[in-house]
């Protein structure tokens, strides 16, 4: 933008305008690098859930399903997303509020954690389940983690075997 051979190009004017310039340059570059930053931890976060060996979802304060993820879903015939937009009373086939699923999730809309055991495709589930909370405070659903225990369940039903068979 200049040259040293022969006059000067540049008015008075004209460094302001490239300071403003250099500016706006330096803050799309920003942005770009931002946004960049952002995808790669998007993509390694649906990486990371689709690999979790668990179930993981959410859901909304009506209890339909927001997100499901987790390789787990494969074990029980769904894959991640499926269910999204459904109640759990839906997926349950029950409207009874006692049933432990349901309970657990409307006392987490109440603001407490909570667990129960589900079983699904002839295994064991343990889920956890916690208010979902919005970047106020508050609460906007449950998220649930569910664990396959069902080889822990196996080994303590072994050992309560084995102590039987011992006190025989």
């Amino acid at each position: 933008v200049q040259s040293y051979d022969g006059e000067p190009r540049l008015t008075a004017e004209d460094p302001a305008l490239l300071v403003f310039v250099s500016g706006q340059i330096d803050l799309v570059l920003r942005r770009r690098l931002a946004a960049d930053a952002l995808r790669e931890r998007e993509t390694r976060l649906r990486l990371l859930l689709a690999q979790l060996p668990a179930l993981l979802w959410t859901t909304d304060r009506e209890l339909r399903f927001t997100s499901t993820d987790g390789s787990a879903l494969a074990t029980i015939g769904l894959r991640a997303g499926d269910g999204v937009g459904r109640s759990l009373v839906e997926f349950h086939r029950s409207t009874d509020p006692a049933l432990p699923a349901i309970a657990v999730h409307h006392r987490a809309l109440a603001g407490h954690s909570g667990s129960y055991e589900q079983l699904w495709a002839e295994r064991t589930y343990s889920c956890n389940v916690e208010p979902l909370r919005d970047a106020d405070g508050a609460i906007i659903g449950a998220i649930v983690v569910a664990i396959d225990v069902s080889d822990r369940k196996a080994l303590e039903e072994e050992l309560r075997q084995s102590q039987k068979m011992e006190a025989i």
